[in-house]
């Protein structure tokens, strides 16, 4: 009648994965500056898609475009 009471024993347990907060934040940032990114890709892309539809193509976008510039 030698059981050793579960309570007894005693347990280490060791994290064999160290969390690296720098590391965490570097993700965190590429992701929020990845999704920024896209959201300006978007807009870009939907008012130059604007720009082609409003002025008729895109060879009349161009010309416009430069009397624009050029006045």
């Amino acid at each position: 009648m030698n059981e050793i009471c579960p309570a007894a024993v005693k347990v280490r347990t060791k994290s064999a994965e160290k969390v690296n907060v720098e590391m965490e934040v570097n993700k965190a940032a590429i992701a929020t500056i990845g999704i920024a990114a896209g959201i300006v890709g978007a807009w870009v892309l939907s008012a130059f898609v604007g720009g082609v539809i409003a002025s008729g193509g895109i060879l009349p976008l161009i010309m416009n475009w430069f009397h624009a510039v050029i006045g």
